[in-house]
């Protein structure tokens, strides 16, 4: 009897949403995206609070959204995305940090679309060791929701 869970096919289902991007970056297979809370007025009940996004900034930091899925890599905004949601899943997610497996603890951070160690909104945990400290790229992350304390 096998001691380890097998993921049949290569890959684990994910939490995807479909979400509006406001930018005009070109956006790439795992970037972040923080959600646009205060879109509108702030004494409007806007819906729409919760399917617009933009780049991770200041403002934004604690409404992690999720990573661009795929089937989304060089699309240009404003446009709708596809991301994959924080709901514990595992999805390579772009990221500027040297990672070790189990131990790196990732969050969104000001200015741009690449997960690195930041002390203000965790939002991924490394669940693969690799240096992306001198070049950016792809790492396996699980997708967490951001703990507000």
């Amino acid at each position: 009897m096998p001691t380890q869970a097998t993921v049949i096919g290569g890959s684990e289902k994910l939490s995807k949403k479909k979400v509006y991007y406001e930018g005009t970056d070109m956006l790439h297979t795992g970037y972040a995206l923080c959600y646009n809370r205060d879109y509108g007025t702030a004494s409007a009940s806007d819906i729409n609070r919760a399917c617009r996004v933009e780049k991770p900034a200041t403002a934004n930091l604690l409404w992690f959204a999720g990573v661009v899925v795929e089937g989304y890599d060089g699309v240009t905004g404003p446009c709708v995305v596809e991301i994959a949601v924080p709901s514990f899943g595992l999805v390579e997610a772009f990221c500027e940090e040297n990672c070790t497996l189990g131990t790196t603890v990732l969050a969104t951070k000001d200015g741009t679309y690449a997960l690195a160690e930041t002390a203000a909104s965790d939002c991924a945990m490394a669940f693969q060791t690799v240096d992306r400290s001198s070049t950016n790229g792809l790492v396996l992350v699980q997708l967490e929701p951001i703990r507000l304390s």
